[in-house]
């Protein structure tokens, strides 16, 4: 999604850093899910307390772990721009991973990551910039066939921005986007719990195109064959 459509989505957006995190069984049992203390909320958009607990699937507990793939995994002490939706059912987060972005202390300035790499702007369209990476062999040698340990570059036309200079891009996208009533009563967006069940596959290129004929009744007498002399054969 781009930027925009993830603001839109979203009805609060916020910096937070991890105080704590704490796995727990799901109710029911049948899921792990962790509990994230946030403190020092800054809100970009939307509203709310500076400091609550948020609560996200996936973790570690009893021996057991479980991870929402592309899920973004969150340390205390971590600060992240979180967009949360005000209503889920997979996770809290716009675009799961498409709307968590981490500060990470550059050599000089704190600068922004997000999943796709350091994020160097903002598309004119709002879609995020972001440094690409390859893998390469630590000879670098082209022709080289063996097996090394691989190195990973970051390349990017602009170096990576700060954390103030991307929110002065973001906070013209957010002041125009959509905005969202908060559930009552509610701090952050509520989690919709639904109901599945098992479906079967039904694979319709192999479904016949027609009805099949119908089975001929008992003692039905069989179509008289006529036989046609076609070129000296019969």
């Amino acid at each position: 999604m781009s930027m925009r459509e993830i603001a839109d989505h979203s009805a609060q957006v916020c910096w937070a850093t991890v105080e704590s995190t704490t796995s727990r069984w799901s109710k029911g049992h049948r899921a792990i899910e962790t509990v994230i203390h946030l403190r020092d909320v800054q809100y970009l958009k939307g509203s709310g307390e500076r400091e609550f607990d948020w609560v996200v699937p996936g973790g570690s507990i009893d021996g057991f772990t479980m991870r929402l793939a592309g899920a973004p995994v969150f340390a205390v002490g971590e600060r992240w721009m979180l967009c949360l939706l005000p209503e889920w059912k997979t996770h809290p987060c716009a675009g799961i991973w498409q709307g968590a972005f981490r500060a990470e202390q550059g050599p000089t300035e704190t600068v922004v990551r997000s999943a796709d790499g350091m994020v160097s702007g903002l598309h004119p369209d709002s879609f995020v910039r972001c440094a690409m990476s390859s893998t390469k062999h630590t000879c670098f040698e082209d022709a080289c066939k063996g097996a090394h340990v691989p190195v990973v570059s970051h390349t990017t036309p602009e170096p990576s921005i700060t954390v103030e200079e991307w929110n002065a891009l973001l906070q013209p996208i957010l002041d125009a986007s959509a905005s969202h009533t908060q559930p009552k009563g509610s701090v952050v967006g509520t989690r919709i719990i639904t109901t599945q069940r098992a479906v079967p596959f039904q694979n319709a290129s192999h479904e016949p195109s027609h009805r099949p004929a119908a089975r001929a009744k008992d003692n039905a007498l069989r179509p008289k064959v006529r036989l046609i002399e076609v070129g000296g054969s019969r």
